[in-house]
């Protein structure tokens, strides 16, 4: 089950694809309804623009999420998709 935005004109990748140091906007979150919950509790929302900080395949993944640093498993990054985040990104509710 997905929740999240879904924006055909950009490409979705796995968050646990994203090299350290790129910007991204997170389009959808996968998993079950905890998983997600969970992700939402923490800032990890559909819309908002995040710093991958350090990562890597097996690794931790850490994230700057608006002014805080977050960790998060290998298996749970796989489940964020992401599109790469520009100036041109509509604001959220104008598309």
């Amino acid at each position: 089950m997905e929740s999240g935005i879904n924006h055909p004109d950009h490409q979705l990748i796995s968050l646990a694809e994203v090299p350290p140091g790129a910007e991204v906007r997170i389009r959808s979150l996968r998993g079950g309804r905890g998983m997600r919950q969970r992700l939402l509790d923490l800032g990890v929302v559909p819309g908002e623009k995040i710093r991958v900080i350090r990562g890597g395949r097996g690794m931790p993944h850490v994230l700057m999420v608006k002014t805080s640093k977050i960790m998060l498993g290998h298996g749970i990054v796989r489940h964020i998709l992401v599109s790469l985040s520009s100036a041109e990104d509509p604001p959220e509710g104008q598309n």
